[in-house]
């Protein structure tokens, strides 16, 4: 993580701090029993899209630990040309137990941690009518040894595209590379609960986890059914979760 991509997040949070008229919580407030730290499952994986200054935003990845630590990955395209940016390190609650603050090494950035999402805060919220621009979604996690499948929640639909199936957008980690060259892969799943099969009919190909880093390559209108066996561990998950009982 450099000071590039918190100057320009700076520049775009100041301008609707400014607009929002809105004041930070004061110092000395006091931790409520209810407060987000204890009261909402935050450790997780965000993932979205934040606005920068230079208008086409930063892919973000914001994964929380329940010890405290914290990776951010950013993406944005600056004069042309991608720039990536990693930072891990740990992360402070403010004293009412809703904010986070991550260490130098995030550059200091806030973000105010919610059930089901985080939103990045300056020195006070973003205006009401853009707080939606600048939250991450958490996604659903189904791990397994060497690999990762993360789920928006958003995109989960049931009976669809028909009655008795199950699809999502989704992102799978892998540990290693593939024989391909690619370590996740990003895709519209759809889960033929019946037949115990999925297809992913989009989906695409990157170098780094998260759907970041070079395209390998694409694929549209894949109707290929790969059978969910017993050594699946993270579709049989899947299915377990949230195919009709």
């Amino acid at each position: 993580m450099t000071r590039f991509s918190a100057q320009f997040l700076g520049a775009a949070l100041l301008a609707l701090s400014t607009a929002a008229g809105v004041q930070a919580r004061q110092p000395g407030a006091v931790l409520d029993a209810h407060s987000t730290r204890n009261a909402v499952d935050w450790a997780g994986t965000y993932m979205g899209t934040l606005p920068s200054a230079s208008g086409t935003g930063y892919r973000t990845v914001l994964v929380l630990k329940d010890s405290g630590r914290y990776q951010l990955l950013q993406d944005i395209e600056h004069r042309g040309r991608p720039q990536a940016f990693r930072a891990a390190g740990r992360f402070r609650w403010d004293q009412a137990g809703s904010v986070i603050t991550l260490d130098d090494k995030g550059d200091g950035q806030r973000f105010f941690v919610s059930e089901g999402f985080v939103q990045l805060h300056g020195d006070a919220p973003p205006a009401p009518a853009m707080a939606a621009d600048y939250q991450l979604g958490k996604m659903l996690s189904y791990p397994s040894r060497n690999e990762e499948l993360l789920i928006d929640p958003r995109s989960l639909h049931e009976d669809q595209p028909r009655k008795g199936w199950v699809s999502f957008d989704g992102v799978w980690n892998m540990a290693h590379p593939t024989q391909a060259g690619h370590k996740s892969l990003s895709a519209r799943f759809e889960i033929n609960c019946a037949q115990r099969s999925y297809r992913m009919p989009t989906l695409s190909y990157h170098a780094l986890p998260y759907q970041r880093g070079r395209l390998i390559d694409r694929a549209t209108n894949n109707d290929h059914d790969i059978p969910v066996t017993v050594q699946d561990k993270v579709m049989t998950r899947v299915m377990k979760d949230h195919c009709p009982r």
